[in-house]
């Protein structure tokens, strides 16, 4: 799948999204990187390519609703400049850890997702380059059987 499709694919499937009011961006923490700063009161639409290069690595503080809120403006921007440090740090994160998407923290926000937003974070994936040949192919693998486990459990 082409990168603009990919863009097209996660900007339907999270469309809609933005963090509930009231919701923590954060987790608790001592230092968030910056995330409170950059995404508060936003929408992930408004969130600048350019800004996320420079909060890279908040993506683990945050919160599992500000996760489904704002890993879209990651997914559509990584792409772009598939060697960055953007891109780098969504690939690490939306591929589970130990190949299990059910560990604690990567299901906290996993399970939020929707079976279209699913979709929307593997096609992701599958577009991204890797350094080695089959680098993504087991993280893609857990992730379609989790998301078609999930799916079915919401039929």
């Amino acid at each position: 799948m082409s990168t603009p499709s990919v863009a097209r694919e996660v900007c339907d499937a999270f469309a809609s999204e933005a963090l509930p009011t009231g919701q923590p961006v954060t987790m608790q923490t001592y230092d968030d990187e910056g995330a409170s700063a950059t995404f508060e009161g936003r929408r992930w639409q408004e969130v600048s390519a350019h800004e996320l290069a420079l909060v890279t690595a908040c993506l683990h503080f945050l919160s599992p609703p500000a996760v489904r809120a704002y890993l879209p403006a990651f997914l559509v921007a990584a792409p772009q400049a598939p060697r960055s440090g953007v891109a780098d740090c969504t690939v690490a994160f939306v591929k589970p850890p130990k190949g299990n998407p059910l560990r604690v923290g990567y299901y906290a926000w996993w399970s939020l997702l929707s079976p279209r937003q699913h979709a929307a974070v593997i096609a992701f994936l599958r577009a991204m380059p890797e350094s080695m040949p089959g680098e993504n192919s087991e993280a893609i693998q857990s992730l379609e059987a989790s998301a078609n486990a999930a799916y079915r459990i919401r039929m």
